[in-house]
């Protein structure tokens, strides 16, 4: 009696992680803005995301992790702590201050102003519901 009691738990287990992430499959992140802010000794990035959530089901993010690269130059990591709730069937915008290293960022910025090319990059994660939903941009002048 216990064994099949072990076996059910186990299988009602299985399907709700199952259908978390079938439906965290359904969440859809991209970049809405990248702005630059603050001042040449503290230069800053404003990062706007629009996380969409077409389920019917609150969300709440917990989290964001990742690279932003400047001409293949990393110029800000991220690691920031967030507490959002998504409302269901809906799209909130995440607008998120990143620090910006110092000695590749005044380089960055630069180029930015100055050359006909310029590429920007970011490579992270946001976790949404405890799962990780990849973010990919990428942007080319």
């Amino acid at each position: 009696m216990l064994k099949q009691a072990a076996i059910l738990g186990g299988i009602i287990l299985a399907v709700y992680v199952a259908s978390r992430y079938a439906l965290a499959k359904r969440y859809e992140v991209w970049v809405k803005k990248i702005k630059f802010s603050g001042s040449l000794q503290a230069p800053e990035l404003l990062l706007t995301l629009a996380v969409n959530n077409p389920t019917p089901y609150l969300a709440d993010v917990s989290k964001i992790s990742g690279k932003i690269y400047a001409n293949d130059s990393l110029i800000a990591t991220i690691d920031q702590a967030i507490n959002t709730r998504i409302n269901k069937e809906a799209v909130t915008d995440l607008t998120l201050p990143i620090k910006v290293l110092p000695v590749g960022s005044l380089l960055s910025i630069l180029t930015y102003f100055t050359d006909k090319s310029f590429k920007i990059v970011i490579d992270g994660f946001i976790i949404v519901d405890n799962l990780p939903i990849p973010v990919k941009y990428t942007y080319d002048k």
